[in-house]
């Protein structure tokens, strides 16, 4: 098969949605919402989209809050991953403007994950449940580091 992207994508005023696409009208088509519209899951920080890989990405419901899902391209293959953080609060810290919220180095992504006892701390995920864990409680206890900004370079991720 061709080559496919996982792209957000606009279903109604303010409301985003996770698409597959190979870059043709008729090979464009919207995948499972994680929350029925019209409140959208406002998948963003879509990572990891190559073939036999499947797609990270951070997207709300109103159960979950926002989490990190996996997506193969299909709707049924397209599921949360793991709640970082249990019930409705959300398990990744919500975006800042004009800011990279994720990063994908070497088939791991780096994240701002959130829990209550940690805060916002540098989370990593290799897109198991195993492999989504905490890397440092940079600012100890329920405080928070916040990072983000994410870079990598010479195989070192940064980030602020």
């Amino acid at each position: 098969t061709g080559a496919r992207a996982l792209v957000a994508g606009a279903v109604g005023p303010l409301v985003l949605a996770t698409f597959v696409s190979d870059g043709t009208a008729a090979g464009t088509q919207q995948l499972v919402t994680p929350q029925p519209l019209p409140a959208g899951s406002n998948p963003r920080d879509l990572l990891g989209v190559a073939p036999g890989v499947a797609a990270w990405f951070a997207a709300t419901t109103t159960t979950t809050g926002e989490e990190p899902w996996l997506s193969d391209g299909s709707s049924a293959g397209t599921q949360l991953l793991t709640e970082i953080r249990g019930g409705s609060a959300a398990g990744i810290r919500p975006p800042l403007a004009n800011a990279v919220d994720a990063l994908e180095l070497d088939g791991l992504v780096f994240f701002a994950g959130t829990t209550a006892a940690q805060g916002h701390e540098l989370w990593v995920s290799d897109r198991s449940v195993a492999g989504t864990r905490l890397v440092l409680d940079i600012a100890p206890g329920s405080e928070s580091s916040s990072p983000t900004n994410f870079a990598a370079l010479g195989g070192i991720v940064y980030f602020t």
